[in-house]
């Protein structure tokens, strides 16, 4: 039973800490392009998605 138990902490522990690398960029499907299962809507926020080059500045208060 304790050996059961101790294999079964053992598969759970090594089946957890598998990354899903399924949404990480790659060539296929670079950083900026939309998830092909995303809903059409998306498609209105299309100017937010991606890569920018922009100037930041903070002020201290």
């Amino acid at each position: 039973m304790i050996a059961t138990g101790a294999g079964l902490l053992t598969l759970l522990t090594v089946l957890q800490g598998v990354p899903d690398f399924r949404h990480e960029p790659s060539p296929a499907f670079p950083f900026g392009r939309a998830h092909p299962d995303a809903p059409a809507q998306l498609a209105d926020f299309a100017f937010m998605i991606g890569s920018f080059n922009c100037h930041d500045e903070r002020r201290l208060p």
